[in-house]
């Protein structure tokens, strides 16, 4: 099973909002502390981190969540935007959610970036 077998809207749907999401618990540290030494074994730490899944409103069965960032703003925007409406380049996926049992779990979020300039741009601006 693969991202492409899970729809990503219905990942998204089974998020809680982020008022139904428990914070950080002083009990998660050993469970954190676990992911750490995984991630040092395999030399990824610097690349890899944790992130707090929830959601703050739904997404519709064609859509993707797309990060844009403003660096001039210092600006980062999640917007939702229909898969068919999104640059098939450019695109790098940065949250997963591993609650599957598939082997490369679906991507929540995907972020949006100019090859060109290394580093974001502002919202698309595919020539």
């Amino acid at each position: 099973m693969n991202e492409a077998s899970i729809p990503l809207a219905f990942a998204f749907r089974e998020l809680k909002y982020i008022h139904e999401t428990l914070p950080r618990q002083d009990s998660d540290d050993a469970c954190f502390q676990e992911i750490k030494e995984v991630l040092k074994r395999h030399g990824l730490e610097h690349r890899y981190g944790l992130t707090l899944l929830h959601k703050h409103f739904e997404l519709s069965d064609d859509e993707i969540l797309v990060e844009h960032t403003d660096p001039e703003k210092r600006m980062l925007t999640s917007v939702p935007m229909k898969v068919t409406e999104v640059p098939a380049s450019n695109l790098m996926e940065v949250t997963w959610s591993l609650a599957t049992d598939a082997t490369l779990s679906v991507c929540l979020i995907k972020c949006y970036y100019e090859y060109a300039l290394t580093s974001h741009v502002k919202y698309h601006s595919v020539e």
